[in-house]
């Protein structure tokens, strides 16, 4: 769904009421980071002239990422890395992490699902604003200012 939210509150309820607070994951890990971590497609990490920059707003905000592949690999190595992508946020949500999906393809989603992993919340953002707001709702806490 361009521009909005792809889940509904549930699923975001479900991981914030499961996942570590910021201080938690200070204390846990030592970076608030560690703890918030978006998926996040290329077309937002490395946006064309006139694309979304989505990657400066989620490290402001005390979100780690983790990229996609972008469109252009040749499927058999994009499949991989989405694989490895796929252990990643099995381990993270195990964990407590939160876990958020940006700009994420149908095939991750899926892939996820059928690792057992539901309800992400999910977002394709038309602007900085949506995503800053959709942040907000997911991980309400503020990142601990880094010393």
């Amino acid at each position: 769904m361009p521009g909005g939210r792809e889940t509904g509150a549930k699923s975001g309820d479900r991981f914030a009421s499961s996942a570590l607070t910021v201080a938690e994951a200070q204390a846990r890990f030592g970076d608030a980071r560690a703890f918030r971590v978006a998926v996040l497609a290329d077309e937002l990490a490395n946006p064309p002239a006139d694309g979304l920059h989505a990657l400066p707003l989620l490290e402001a905000n005390g979100w780690g990422t983790i990229l996609l592949p972008a469109d252009s690999y040749e499927t058999e190595l994009a499949e991989t890395l989405l694989g490895h992508v796929v252990e990643h946020v099995q381990e993270l949500v195990r964990n407590r992490c939160r876990v958020v999906l940006v700009g994420a393809p149908t095939r991750l989603v899926d892939l996820l699902a059928a690792a057992g992993v539901r309800d992400l919340p999910s977002i394709r953002p038309s602007s900085l604003a949506e995503l800053k707001a959709f942040l907000v709702t997911v991980s309400p806490d503020q990142p601990i200012a880094r010393g």
